[in-house]
């Protein structure tokens, strides 16, 4: 049988892990806040973001695109530059938002992640409007806020309509036998 000595250690140990694997190593935050910083700098930004893109492993690309999601929430100075960075990174920031959307529980924070996801769904690279309708649709009846509920299905409002549009258009782009 085991004493309760070995089971506090092992609890504590777990807990020990856990708090180091939350810190992370200090050289790789350092790095990501100077991505981050660049990222938001309007003189920088799209040079950062090239950088990101074609030399950066997908794991270091999503833990930028958590920092950038992170000064959005936040908002202030930075947001704009933030957000346009993130508007370039594509389908894994809406992946992004819609999770911190659904992890925030504060009403400011959530009404610029909506607004973060409209920016980004209406730019005419983005490609996810069907997972992003799906997970927004699931998420709505969740949400507490009614001014937060009405920015979603605003949103998905918006997404319907702008997937009726590109069936119009891809329509009149098939030839007519």
């Amino acid at each position: 049988m085991e004493s309760w000595r070995s089971k506090l250690k092992s609890v504590t140990g777990e807990r020990q892990a856990r708090s180091r694997k939350k810190k992370g190593r200090p050289e790789l935050r350092q790095l990501l806040g100077r991505l981050v910083v660049a990222l938001t700098d309007s003189k920088r930004r799209q040079a950062a973001v090239q950088v990101v893109q074609q030399q950066c492993m997908p794991e270091v690309r999503s833990l930028v695109i958590d920092r950038l999601v992170g000064v959005v929430k936040r908002g202030g100075r930075a947001n704009g530059d933030a957000l346009a960075s993130l508007v370039q990174f594509g389908t894994l920031t809406s992946r992004a938002l819609t999770r911190e959307l659904e992890r925030s529980g504060h009403t400011e924070e959530q009404l610029r992640l909506v607004k973060a996801l409209s920016v980004l769904t209406g730019h005419p690279s983005f490609t996810g409007h069907v997972d992003l309708t799906m997970d927004l649709g699931c998420m709505l009846p969740r949400v507490a806020d009614t001014d937060v509920r009405n920015a979603i299905a605003n949103l998905l409002a918006a997404l319907r309509v702008r997937a009726s549009l590109r069936t119009v258009f891809a329509g009149l782009d098939t030839p007519k036998k």
